[in-house]
């Protein structure tokens, strides 16, 4: 029978944990991340078990960081059998807080100006900010209201000295390209090894969005993201005589139209589907104006998946890139065709051909190394110069990050646990999602597939610049799960967290995990 205790009221060691972590600047990809150290230090520091354990907390380097972020760490001793509570101390900037950014990170204030003004934020905010219900600023949802939870769970812990042991992870940079967690992995293999660690489980608290505001949502895995790079090579031509040449710009838009939101990309479970993929930038390589085409011209895509691997996504998206590419050099022929007959010229057609390569295949047949395509677009665009100027060409490939997709293979067991508790106490269901779909550090949790190295050739500057420790991955992985409190409004300045929730209900339900997994 599962242990339904409860834990005492921290509500008040929570808000006074956040209210300092919110004051901490750490804002993504900035020198203000490493301000977290000082304020991990000193909450950590404070707890009564790590005042005798000095050792067992502090920072763990992340190598050629230019910034000099850590991963902040502690570690409570108990039995081998260990949970790791990870949270990322980074947050997203303030700047469209307009006139409320320098009170972004202290929720009283903006709450108080919210309520003397509050046409900054839509009607749907309105009615939570009225309501009382809710916590508002930056990082109260993403995601050090999770954090404070962790923190205040681990003093808990420390104190009454929980049978397991316990591993917090503070980790930098998740908004970005999560160097933080893939530097933890190392550390979590160190302390493996040091301490004889048997890892149970993962436990994230990323804040959760609801669809039905009376169910609660956990996540048993995390989303996979691509960020896949097609540059374009055309054949260059006077504007003039735009039938002479193939326009880049032509050509890539034919592309996107064939891939922005396009279903061969959306991947479905019983009961969830993956967002379908859409273009994030797009751009030529021109720097001024002239009255010729650009010579290339580029774009990036953010392709979302739960199961498909990166080269089945890159196999799926050569084939609609040659389609693409067929049907553009027949509508420039057609156009051909009808002008030269109108004005007698001898022109014939372009000619189809094998222009769509994967960065794998383009380095390979042209025998350039890794190490000299790091840089991109500037790279890329270099090495197709050197091509035949009088044939289209399209490249595509991979740029980091990488976030794999991971899904616990038994998804009952989680689900049932928390169901069993959240009923009893509180009347609520909380509902399965194999898949967190806001991304997160819970990727490299475990390992996606067992072949996953081979499926990272074409990512741009792999092991030369980017890099995943999945052998190491592969020694440490466990089960994951997030649970975080219900919050809304994301990275907006109607950012917001339900109080009872991170207060009250969220801490309960990690407990439980903890108790009865």
């Amino acid at each position: 029978m599962s242990d339904m205790s409860s834990l005492p009221r921290l509500d008040d060691k929570i808000e006074e944990i956040l209210m300092s972590y919110l004051k901490v600047e750490s804002f993504t990809d900035t020198i203000g991340e490493t301000d977290v150290d000082t304020f991990f230090n000193k909450t950590v520091g404070n707890m009564s078990y790590f005042k005798k354990h000095k050792s067992q907390y502090g920072q763990y380097d992340i190598l050629n960081d230019p910034l000099n972020r850590h991963v902040n760490y502690a570690f409570y001793k108990g039995s081998n059998e260990t949970f790791v509570l990870l949270h990322h101390s980074d947050i997203v900037n303030v700047d469209n807080y307009s006139t409320f950014k320098s009170i972004a990170l202290d929720p009283k204030s903006l709450e108080k100006a919210y309520l003397n003004d509050d046409s900054f934020i839509d009607i749907n905010a309105r009615k939570d900010l009225h309501s009382g219900e809710y916590l508002w600023g930056r990082g109260v949802a993403d995601m050090k209201g999770g954090g404070a939870i962790q923190l205040a769970l681990l003093e808990h812990y420390s104190t009454t000295r929980i049978k397991p042991s316990i591993l917090l992870l503070a980790v930098p940079d998740e908004e970005n390209q999560s160097l933080g967690m893939r530097t933890a992995i190392e550390l979590l293999q160190e302390l493996k090894e040091v301490h004889g660690l048997d890892y149970k489980l993962m436990i994230n608290s990323e804040p959760h969005q609801r669809l039905n505001e009376t169910h609660g949502i956990i996540s048993q895995g995390s989303i996979g993201k691509l960020n896949i790079f097609v540059h374009v090579k055309g054949v260059l031509a006077h504007a003039g005589k735009a039938l002479e040449g193939i326009n880049p710009n032509g050509l890539l838009s034919y592309i996107v139209s064939r891939v922005d939101l396009s279903d061969d990309f959306v991947n479905e479970t019983d009961s969830e589907m993956s967002i379908p993929p859409t273009w994030v930038l797009m751009r030529d390589n021109k720097s001024s104006y002239d009255i010729s085409f650009p010579s290339m011209s580029y774009g990036l895509l953010n392709v979302l998946s739960f199961t498909d691997t990166p080269l089945q996504i890159l196999s799926r998206l050569k084939s609609i890139c040659k389609e693409a590419v067929d049907d553009y050099i027949e509508h420039i022929n057609i156009k051909r065709r009808k002008f030269s007959k109108k004005t007698s010229r001898n022109w014939i057609d372009f000619s189809q051909g094998d222009y769509v390569h994967t960065l794998e295949e383009f380095l390979s047949s042209n025998s350039i190394s890794r190490s000299e395509l790091i840089n991109y677009p500037d790279d890329v665009e270099r090495a197709l110069k050197a091509t035949n100027d009088g044939e289209p060409m399209v490249i595509i490939g991979i740029l980091p990050p990488y976030y794999p997709a991971v899904t616990n293979r038994n998804q009952d067991k989680l689900i049932n646990l928390v169901n069993e508790f959240t009923q009893a106490e509180y009347d609520q269901i909380y509902d399965n999602r194999m898949y967190f779909t806001g991304i997160s550090d819970l990727s490299y949790s475990q390992l996606p597939i067992e072949e996953i190295e081979n499926e990272m050739i074409n990512i741009l500057g792999w092991q030369e610049i980017y890099s995943i420790p999945f052998e190491t991955i592969a020694k440490v992985e466990m089960p994951c799960i997030n649970i975080g409190p219900f919050g809304k409004d994301f990275h907006k300045p109607s950012e917001r967290v339900l109080k009872e929730d991170l207060f009250i209900r969220t801490p309960q339900i990690i407990n439980h995990t903890i108790l009865n997994y």
